[in-house]
């Protein structure tokens, strides 16, 4: 199970659908009461990480594809405008494009693929986080390409 968040993207595959068998859960835990705005990864990807060959993503599901429909409609009911937007990786999953392809059939919206933009290792904390250089980077890329441009002015203030 893939769970997507508009806007920003967060990714996590769980064996059974829940959250209670993920990292990311005990994290969100860590993190419930405190900002997020005063901290971020400075480390490069330690020299072990590297040379990871590419992965395959498993591919969206009926069921996966159904759900992510069902929150765009909640979001789009109470006015808000859509972005689907995949993160960088490093290295990228070979079948990104792939992925992407069927998440922009399934839901009539375009996917902003940013898995292959930030390729330096540099710029990765690990191979799925961005460290401050990579998200300065990663901003750069997203601003010249016109993901923070509104397509409708909104409906009130």
């Amino acid at each position: 199970m893939s769970i997507v968040k508009a806007g920003a993207t967060i990714v996590g595959n769980t064996s059974n659908g829940n959250m209670d068998d993920s990292g990311f859960y005990l994290e969100a835990l860590h993190y419930m009461r405190r900002s997020d705005q005063d901290w971020i990864n400075r480390s490069a990807m330690p020299p072990a990480l590297r040379n990871t060959p590419p992965t395959l993503w498993r591919l969206p599901t009926a069921e996966n594809l159904a759900a992510l429909n069902r929150m765009i409609q909640a979001l789009r009911s109470r006015g808000v405008e859509v972005r689907l937007v995949l993160a960088p990786y490093c290295p990228a999953p070979s079948n990104m494009s792939e992925f992407a392809q069927i998440v922009e059939r399934s839901s009539g919206l375009p996917v902003w693929n940013y898995s292959g933009a930030v390729r330096e290792p540099e710029e990765f904390a690990d191979t799925v986080h961005l460290n401050e250089r990579g998200s300065r980077a990663l901003l750069a890329l997203m601003k010249r390409g016109g993901l923070f441009g509104m397509t409708r002015p909104p409906s009130r203030f």
